[in-house]
């Protein structure tokens, strides 16, 4: 991976998303606060792995997806039971 490619990185999805997840709640001022925000986000994501597929949606990162789970196919989140 070059030495900044932001758009082949799928954590930066995940931050894309758990950003203005964060920000719906009531404002958040304390690291207490954040931290908790954040850990519920991340539990929601853990229920949803519809969620968690979309970030490997894009052409740039579903090498990151078949490289983990050797497939070869494209990743479809209403086809979930074809990669659990």
């Amino acid at each position: 991976m070059p030495s900044y490619s932001p758009q082949l990185n799928p954590e930066r999805r995940l931050n894309a998303d758990l950003k203005p997840a964060i920000g719906k709640r009531v404002p958040v001022r304390t690291e207490a606060k954040l931290r908790e925000a954040a850990n519920e986000h991340m539990t929601m994501l853990e229920q949803n792995p519809a969620c968690v597929i979309g970030y490997f949606q894009d052409r740039r990162v579903r090498y990151v997806a078949q490289y983990f789970t050797g497939l070869k196919q494209s990743i479809h989140p209403l086809n979930l039971s074809a990669y659990f």
